[in-house]
């Protein structure tokens, strides 16, 4: 492979065709079966109505800000989330100053964070990583980035005073056996909400989403994971399913951080393998297709449309200038 960093500039169609584009003919050959894949736009998403399904209802950025900040204030035994990163911004501002309040008022209030919030730092189109004393900086306004990180230093120091957050979630602490938490969720009394959003402005602006669920067993859940999150307790991966669920293939599926294992990983290879001829599969991610980011299951994934399946990978890349995402369809289907 080359010294490329695919994470690098990837920020929409035009700089996803030409990394494509720029692979070489080896890398190609390995990770799209050596055709040629296409890059489209996707379209701004459209208003919908809410998506909704028994107990579960799948909620957009704003959709899950509104309905989570409502149920904050109304909260009478806890409020519980847990994110990778986050900021204080217009976007965010509603959720953190209802945590505050809540607080306040003597119900108990939990937020927990990945230390990669604590130096990582956006605004506007550049970044900021927080290396010690210094700020490095990386494209933007030098002197915005650097307000910026002293901006979030003592909105952090806020929440640890207001006895929100943890100041041991600055360091690894107990948690050295972890390398980061990716796990987003929140939990408001007994309802809770499970997904792909951070809450910072960059994540309104990219395909994420909450599913909000208020089955008892699910909700329960959810409290075990996050009671895991503070407390690591010396664990392996998980695979929670509901006993007697009108749909028992339906699970959630947990990794804890034990390096070269992912049960998640491995049922979505399992899935990938059952592919017959003529099937359709999309692959959602954060980055492009290939094979040093998705290893075994690109390789398994260029099999099966080498067999005519058809393939389309929806990429949402964290560039500096992410907007919209970009959709890269296999040799088995056209551009949308």
């Amino acid at each position: 492979m080359n010294d490329h960093d695919p994470t690098e500039d990837v920020v929409g169609t035009e700089a996803l065709a030409a990394q494509v584009e720029g692979l070489s003919a080896h890398e190609r050959s390995v990770s799209f079966g050596g055709e040629v894949l296409t890059v489209a736009d996707v379209a701004e998403p459209e208003q919908h109505e809410t998506l909704r399904y028994g107990n579960y209802e799948l909620q957009n950025p704003y959709e899950f800000v509104a309905d989570l900040s409502d149920k904050i204030h109304e909260a009478k035994d806890g409020v519980y989330i847990e994110v990778m990163q986050f900021e204080k911004c217009a976007a965010t501002e509603p959720i953190f100053e209802a945590l505050i309040e809540k607080n306040r008022s003597g119900v108990p209030v939990d937020f927990v964070y990945d230390r990669v919030a604590l130096n990582h730092i956006r605004s506007g189109e550049g970044e900021a990583f927080i290396r010690g004393d210094r700020i490095v900086t990386r494209g933007g306004d030098k002197h915005e980035l650097q307000q910026a990180a002293r901006n979030h230093e003592r909105f952090v120091t806020e929440l640890e005073i207001e006895g929100i957050s943890d100041p041991g979630l600055r360091e690894r602490g107990n948690r050295k056996r972890l390398n980061h938490d990716h796990v987003k969720l929140a939990i408001v009394d007994n309802e809770a909400w499970i997904g792909t959003m951070n809450l910072r402005e960059l994540d309104f602006n990219m395909s994420n989403f909450m599913v909000k669920m208020a089955d008892p067993y699910w909700v329960d859940v959810l409290k075990e994971v996050f009671d895991d999150a503070k407390n690591t307790k010396p664990d392996s991966d998980k695979v929670y399913t509901k006993p007697g669920a009108e749909h028992p293939d339906t699970a959630l599926l947990l990794d804890h951080g034990v390096k070269k294992q992912s049960v998640i990983y491995d049922q979505v290879v399992r899935m990938a393998e059952s592919l017959q001829p003529g099937d359709e599969f999309e692959l959602i991610g954060q980055f492009p297709p290939i094979n040093v980011m998705y290893g075994k299951l690109m390789e398994v994934l260029s099999a099966k449309m080498k067999g005519d399946a058809k393939g389309t990978f929806l990429i949402s890349p964290e560039g500096r200038s992410a907007s919209k995402p970009s959709r890269v369809t296999g040799p088995a289907e056209k551009s949308r």
